[in-house]
């Protein structure tokens, strides 16, 4: 969800909306927590997501397939 700026020819730039206004998909923010983490195992993701160790991670739930392709 972002805010625009429109121009004559319909040309849109985004306005800056600030860290409150960024959302992402569950599933996919997950994703990227597993990744920012090396790769850490989802179970130790919502453990640590519990327990509040890293300041503003936002929710983690494991997603349905946790097999990683990288």
């Amino acid at each position: 969800m972002a805010t625009g700026t429109g121009t004559p020819n319909n040309i849109y730039t985004l306005d800056d909306i600030g860290k409150e206004g960024r959302f992402l998909d569950k599933a996919y923010e997950s994703w990227l927590w597993h990744k920012k983490m090396g790769h850490m195992n989802f179970d130790n993701l919502v453990r640590i997501n519990k327990k509040e160790v890293v300041r503003e991670m936002p929710e983690i739930s494991k997603p349905i397939s946790t097999s990683c392709k990288h």
